[in-house]
């Protein structure tokens, strides 16, 4: 770390205390109005201190994954982590209450504590720190904070980010304020990139190659789930004498285009359904109400046990987290939203697992590497309007052969990308090997 920076850094953080102390009238309300701000405060400031099993063991490896993104890419790393470091404690943290929910449904039994991330600030970072006492930091993908960063490296403490992606946007970013981001990216032992394009992109903004690896991409890496049909009762409910549309993780203006779409195919398959799945399951109740208006039957789905009887409706609408992967085995077609609307598309590979034809927007810029793999290998095929997927979707129920083929090809581009997580695992191998046994934080 030099100088000009720790100045930089310090007058950074006068501004975040200042501005805080100041618009602390404004936050307040905010923050206990709005239910993920007011469930996540207390634990970003570390206020309530719970004990870690890292403190009576005094090694750990802290993994950090900003949201549900980030924590379903880290799936494979946690796996291969508590299988490689039998003796380390796993302490995981995120920044969002929803990451926080799914990370507990996940991984509650494969860490020994999980925690929110600290916010940028001293007071919570030393807490933090004092009760984590990390070896090494794991972050997956983003969520560089520089406080937290250089604090890590003032102890000793080596950071490790993997599953890096830059895009064109937030390398124009760095670029701008390099005497700020460089410092930061510098203080970093080791960045594993997603591909040879993002090392390209990390070397252009001046940090040194050595610290640089192209280990690929984790959410190639994603397991199945235990079982090979998680719901056959509902895939019974489901496909009987029918075919299924999933449109998997929606935003608000894609529902209108989608349910266009369906009107459009279902006068030649009456029996096709709907199911839409959105991002935000609070939407639900809005999206039927939008759904019957349009003159279509719609109810919400709530479960994926198969235990409560489904619905006549053909539309059906997801008002719960965590039955998405579920869903993607059950459906015949997969739309993956977000991508019809300027969001950047979501993850494509969890349908990809379950080998089903893909159909996407024209906006996967933040799965744009993914996207060109599954598209070019013919698993994949990118829509620009409600007319074109209507006709895509067209296409492949009439053509069920080839709706199996393109399945098999997305299937295909998955496995052959696999094994970013045995790199990750040998980047942090390597960056505990090389400490002395004098550095432990």
């Amino acid at each position: 770390m030099n100088r000009k920076y720790d100045l930089i850094r310090l007058f950074y953080t006068g501004l975040l205390l200042v501005g805080a102390a100041c618009l602390s009238p404004l936050l307040a309300p905010w923050v206990l109005l709005r239910e993920k701000r007011r469930k996540t405060i207390g634990g970003r400031l570390w206020l309530r201190r719970r004990p870690a099993a890292s403190e009576t063991t005094g090694r750990s490896l802290w993994l950090h994954a900003l949201s549900v993104g980030e924590v379903l890419s880290a799936a494979p790393l946690i796996d291969e982590l508590a299988r490689v470091f039998p003796d380390r404690a796993i302490v995981m943290t995120t920044s969002t209450k929803t990451g926080r929910d799914i990370a507990a449904a996940r991984f509650r039994e494969k860490v020994a504590a999980l925690h929110y991330f600290p916010m940028d600030i001293p007071f919570a970072i030393n807490r933090a720190l004092k009760t984590i006492r990390p070896e090494l930091l794991v972050l997956v993908e983003t969520d560089l904070w520089p406080n937290v960063l250089a604090t890590l490296h003032r102890r000793g403490v080596p950071a490790v980010l993997v599953n890096s992606r830059l895009s064109r946007r937030s390398l124009a970013g760095y670029r701008r304020f390099s005497f700020f981001f460089l410092p930061m990216f510098s203080s970093l032992s080791a960045i594993g990139a997603q591909s040879d394009t993002d090392a390209r992109r990390l070397l252009s903004l001046g940090i040194g190659s050595a610290r640089i690896q192209v280990t690929g991409n984790l959410k190639f890496d994603q397991l199945l789930p235990a079982s090979a049909d998680p719901a056959p009762a509902l895939r019974c409910q489901l496909t009987r004498g029918t075919q299924v549309l999933l449109a998997g993780s929606t935003h608000p203006g894609e529902e209108d285009l989608l349910l266009k779409a369906f009107g459009a195919v279902k006068a030649r398959f009456p029996l096709l359904r709907l199911i839409l799945a959105p991002r935000d399951p609070k939407r639900a109740p809005g999206i039927l109400r939008h759904a019957k208006t349009a003159g279509h039957s719609a109810a919400p789905l709530t479960d994926c046990d198969g235990q409560t009887p489904l619905p006549s409706a053909r539309v059906l609408v997801v008002a719960r987290m965590g039955i998405l992967s579920s869903l993607y085995s059950l459906c015949d077609i997969a739309f993956i939203g977000g991508s019809l609307v300027p969001r950047g598309g979501h993850n494509p590979l969890e349908a990809a697992l379950w080998e089903k034809p893909i159909l996407t927007g024209p906006d996967m810029s933040d799965f744009a590497d993914i996207s060109r793999m599954l598209v070019k290998g013919g698993g994949a095929v990118t829509v620009k309007s409600a007319e074109e997927l209507a006709a895509a979707v067209s296409g492949l129920l009439a053509d069920t052969e080839k709706a199996r083929a393109m399945g098999a090809k997305a299937r295909q581009v998955l496995m052959q990308n696999r094994g970013a997580t045995t790199r990750c695992v040998r980047l942090i191998q390597a960056i505990l090997s090389s400490r002395t046994s004098g550095e432990a934080p």
